[in-house]
């Protein structure tokens, strides 16, 4: 089977699929990085103030056509998806990082995970660290997940409507509803839980049962590691 692949700025970046086994895996030797917060509020208000964004629906079909399904690891409640992925920048040696891919409450987060070699202990796999600068600097970090950013909504701008198969996911926690229509994408925060729920039926009833992907795919995810997923290679943010 071809591992679903991505290489962002021409080959700076290379993103690969893992399952949820290769990363809990990889996970006993890596160290959470801490995250830069206040680039990805300022993000999520360019995706929610501008009419150029990047939805949750768009950034959804973008990552599955690139990866596959979502993982079936998520919080239900307060997320809809999540891509565990490998990240590999080649210097005079390899260094390679941890990256999950997920919505939470409506925003999107790529926690990272610096691989280490040897074991580190659980409390130093428990707590943030700072980036290393002569490997991976914060200037870096903060400028790979702006590409990421870019790539995944300039991607989804050239998806036809014909290549979505109509569906919708519920984010519970905060009311949200997106999808897509058959037409277009969608994206609706509701005020009231009694809207919510009466909006979910009616979706239920437009697209069947099978096409509410609120929860984890746990089918779909298992058909996909039997039959294999073909490969996907794409490029922006080319450096000048």
């Amino acid at each position: 089977m071809t591992r679903p692949h991505v290489e962002l700025s021409g080959g700076r970046w290379h993103l690969w699929r893992l399952a949820d086994e290769e990363f809990a895996s990889l996970g006993q030797h890596a160290l959470p990085v801490e995250q830069n917060f206040a680039l990805l509020a300022e993000l999520h208000r360019e995706r929610a103030f501008t009419k150029v964004h990047l939805s949750l629906g768009v950034a959804l079909t973008v990552m599955e056509l690139k990866f596959g399904p979502s993982s079936t690891l998520f919080d239900n409640y307060r997320g809809s998806f999540s891509f565990p992925l490998l990240l590999t920048i080649q210097r005079q040696r390899r260094i390679s990082y941890l990256l999950r891919c997920h919505d939470h409450r409506g925003v999107l987060y790529f926690p990272m995970y610096r691989i280490v070699p040897g074991d580190p202990s659980l409390e130093e796999r428990s707590r943030p660290h700072a980036p290393v600068g002569r490997e991976f600097s914060r200037h870096e970090m903060d400028e790979f997940v702006r590409c990421l950013h870019g790539y995944l909504h300039g991607y989804g701008s050239s998806i036809g409507a014909d290549a979505v198969v109509p569906f919708y996911r519920a984010v519970w926690s905060d009311l949200i509803l997106y999808g897509h229509h058959g037409s277009s994408f969608f994206e609706r925060t509701c005020v009231h839980l009694k809207e919510f729920e009466r909006l979910c039926e009616e979706l239920d009833t437009e697209f069947g049962p099978r096409r509410r992907r609120s929860l984890s795919n746990r089918v779909e995810t298992m058909i996909d590691r039997v039959i294999g997923s073909r490969s996907a290679t794409g490029t922006i943010c080319q450096r000048t």
